[in-house]
């Protein structure tokens, strides 16, 4: 019987959910303090998918939070049941106490013209009284400028709670941690940073150091590979004594001066004598050495005036690595492999290819870009007596490239060379050598631009432009 009675009033409950409504209003913290900013979101079904947030308002009238939602039609759409699921920005912080939530979703139609409430939703909420963070007691401590991390919250007194915020001796934020000998000496600050009504909760530690040589300051330091000796004790900061030793990545001595062509990088250690009760402060360099930077070798091009996309990276050769485009007035158009010549916008000229890697002085490499006007030299030149036609097509090409090949003799040594604009042969397509020879030629791994097509013989040569888009 009981099964049957719940089947029922799941049925009813089913029948009654409408076409418009809302289901759930979610908020977060669900049980909010009254220091909170509570998120909320609305969650519901339109009647029609051209439905959309439109604007909420938020109020509260004594023990009530008003919520009302509207929603607009577009005018557009299938009448299908829509669901929501629309975030709000924050509510509150609401004075402790219970409430009665109740929620309205709003249709707007007819062009903004009609306003229609059409369904309700009632919940509570419950907001908590302020919660009163302990920030413990305050302290003064007077450590060595040497030695391992020292958790702040363990210098105060009492029981402090543990999630407060730090800020440094200057109010800046701070980690949890105190480095003895690189964070300053001065008045540390855990703050409990609330919102109103509730109020803002704090202690102090003072640190202050024991007298003690001081090593100065290490960090990063970066030295080309190909650089000049450099004394160490000069990349210290922050006034180190001087008469102290050092000791290299691993452990052995070292005689402060870093030189790339005979040292590695790694941590480089400045030890001074500590002065009792503390123990002998140091210093820590990390040296990096970096590469010396390759822009590869520049070169030319011929590019048709019709070219939008040639590859400016395929004229470089050797082992260039990432770099920027210096176009010739000057201004930075791009990084890396694939950035283009478009002879439609762009000028003629030269154009710099500059590899940076600091503190290595910038490698360049440059291309000097031509451009052919139309018809680009598209067109036999009769420079061998035993050619009789030579044609390409089409041209330009996507990539397939056909050619027709007319002989006055029968020529065993016949073959077709495609050049790139670096000058170097990229497709070699040898030819049976007799008088009428027809076939096709795959282009269409190769960079976009301008190439040659030669066709030797054994009494010369006769050379056409080809453009591949």
């Amino acid at each position: 019987m009981t099964r049957i009675s719940t089947l029922l009033l799941t049925l009813v409950v089913a029948a009654t959910v409408q076409a418009q409504t809302i289901t759930n209003v979610v908020l977060s913290p669900a049980t909010p303090t009254e220091c909170d900013l509570v998120d909320i979101n609305v969650v519901g079904t339109y009647p029609s998918s051209n439905f959309a947030a439109s604007s909420f308002s938020l109020n509260v009238v004594g023990s009530t939070i008003e919520l009302v939602y509207r929603a607009a039609s577009s005018g557009i759409g299938s009448p299908v049941i829509t669901p929501f699921n629309e975030p709000l920005p924050p509510g509150g912080p609401w004075i402790a106490g219970n409430y009665q939530l109740v929620a309205t979703l709003e249709l707007i139609t007819n062009g903004g013209n009609d306003t229609n409430v059409v369904d309700m939703y009632n919940g509570t909420v419950t907001v908590l009284p302020e919660p009163v963070p302990d920030p413990g007691v305050d302290g003064f401590h007077t450590i060595c400028n040497v030695g391992p991390d020292i958790p702040l919250i363990s210098l105060l007194g009492g029981t402090p709670d543990t999630w407060g915020e730090w800020l440094d001796p200057f109010g800046q934020p701070h980690g949890p941690d105190l480095v003895p000998g690189q964070d300053p000496a001065g008045l540390y600050t855990y703050l409990f940073d609330q919102n109103p009504p509730c109020s803002d909760t704090l202690s102090q530690v003072v640190i202050s150091y024991l007298p003690n040589n001081d090593p100065g300051m290490g960090g990063p330091y970066s030295i080309c590979e190909t650089g000049s000796p450099v004394d160490l004790f000069t990349v210290l900061t922050g006034g180190p004594d001087m008469g102290g030793t050092w000791t290299g990545p691993n452990g052995t001595s070292f005689n402060g001066t870093y030189d790339p062509a005979t040292n590695a990088s790694g941590a480089y250690t400045y030890t001074v004598p500590g002065i009792a009760p503390c123990d002998d402060p140091f210093a820590v360099i990390d040296v990096l050495e970096v590469e010396v930077p390759e822009a590869g070798t520049g070169g030319t091009a011929l590019v048709c005036e019709t070219d939008t996309a040639f590859v400016l990276y395929s004229v470089l050769s050797g082992a260039p690595t990432n770099g920027k485009w210096i176009d010739p007035l000057g201004f930075n158009i791009g990084t890396g492999t694939n950035v283009v010549f478009n002879a439609m916008t762009n000028f003629p000229g030269q154009y710099a290819y500059v590899v940076e890697a600091p503190p290595c002085a910038a490698d360049s490499a440059y291309v000097v870009v031509t451009v052919d006007p139309l018809p680009c030299g598209i067109g036999i030149e009769e420079t061998d007596p035993n050619v009789a036609g030579f044609t390409l097509m089409p041209n330009p090409t996507d990539g397939l490239l056909g050619y027709d090949v007319q002989l006055m003799d029968k020529d065993p040594v016949a073959r077709l060379e495609v050049v790139d604009p670096r000058g170097g042969v990229v497709r070699t397509v040898s030819l049976a050598g007799s008088p009428a020879e027809r076939g096709q030629v795959d282009l269409s791994e190769l960079a976009r631009g301008t190439y040659l097509v030669r066709l030797l013989t054994s009494t010369g040569a006769t050379v056409q432009r080809v453009v591949l888009h």
